[in-house]
């Protein structure tokens, strides 16, 4: 698994483990509102049940959105000849900073290497 991999599991896990507290303590507090005179062991059986199926949907649909982001960044991606865009999977051609801040944890910044500064230099003072 690359960095980037790893990066984006870990924040899927980091959402999955949020969104799990969050219904969790709906789901604790409807109980209440719902069952006033259950017992606790109803109630935890209630809470196991309910926990178990919320962890494996949400684990499932962290696996499948991480899959699929490391699908479309890996494999052949689509570019032009000339202007080296990236045909997106809507069909549309885009700048790969567009791609690649849509797919990916990435954020670009430019600036000129030394070759081409060299070239720019020589076609300004030539």
């Amino acid at each position: 698994m690359n960095h980037l991999e790893s990066k984006l599991l870990t924040k899927l896990l980091i959402f999955t483990g949020v969104s799990t507290a969050v219904l969790m303590t709906g789901f604790e507090m409807l109980k209440m509102v719902i069952h006033t005179n259950i017992t606790i062991w109803e109630s935890h059986i209630a809470t196991i049940v309910f926990t178990t199926i919320l962890a494996v949907f949400l684990t499932y649909m962290a696996i499948r959105k991480h899959d699929f982001l490391v699908r479309i960044l890996s494999g052949f991606i689509p570019t032009c000849a000339w202007c080296k865009k990236i045909r997106d999977e809507k069909g549309n051609w885009v700048t790969f900073e567009v791609y690649f801040n849509k797919y990916s944890n990435s954020h670009f910044t430019h600036g000129i290497c030394s070759e081409c500064e060299d070239k720019f230099n020589k076609k300004k003072t030539g």
